[in-house]
């Protein structure tokens, strides 16, 4: 629509919808899973559901820049890897790097991945059958995740992202109110 509303008009299906950083494209994702992404072009009005080839989607992919975004993706029935997608052709998505995969040392399922690409690092929610915890894991690196807190919760961690500047970590919990550290991605 316009900025006064006017010529308003239906672009897409049911979902919750990001934005990416230029403004230019959306993430609309589906409200189950596997998740069901569809990348729309705003410029072209265009619009094609994610697909990686032998993947499947989970969770709430994210952008990470044009054409990019971080993903949970499995071959079976839940999340076990976290990898960098070129979407430039979302119905064609191809893996460039994958950051984390689960393992013996941290048996978690990854949720709602999020990348800073200054510091090259993804952080993620570790989820186990009675707590949801931070990880980060750098790029380039060994790929084994480090715990970002002390220790998990048995609450709903979600919803991460970056504040405007970069600077701060947010997501949503219902956990009990914590003294506060500032955490340097």
């Amino acid at each position: 629509m316009e900025a006064d509303g006017s010529k308003r008009r239906r672009v897409g299906g049911y979902g919750a919808p990001f934005w990416s950083r230029d403004g230019r494209e959306l993430l609309v994702n589906s409200f189950f899973e596997p998740t069901e992404t569809t990348v729309m072009n705003l410029e072209q009005v265009s619009e094609a559901r994610l697909e990686v080839p032998g993947y499947r989607t989970f969770s709430v992919p994210s952008w990470v820049g044009p054409g990019t975004i971080v993903a949970c993706i499995g071959t079976k029935e839940e999340s076990d890897t976290i990898a960098l997608l070129d979407v430039g052709k979302p119905s064609q998505a191809r893996i460039i790097e994958v950051l984390w995969k689960r393992g013996e040392d941290l048996d978690v399922k990854p949720r709602t991945p999020v990348y800073h690409t200054e510091s090259r690092r993804c952080f993620f929610v570790g989820g186990e059958p009675n707590k949801r915890t931070l990880y980060s894991v750098k790029r380039g690196g060994s790929r084994r995740a480090i715990q970002v807190e002390p220790g998990g919760y048995n609450d709903r961690l979600s919803g991460l992202t970056f504040s405007p500047d970069g600077r701060y970590l947010l997501f949503g919990a219902n956990r009990p109110a914590q003294p506060q550290e500032k955490m340097k991605p």
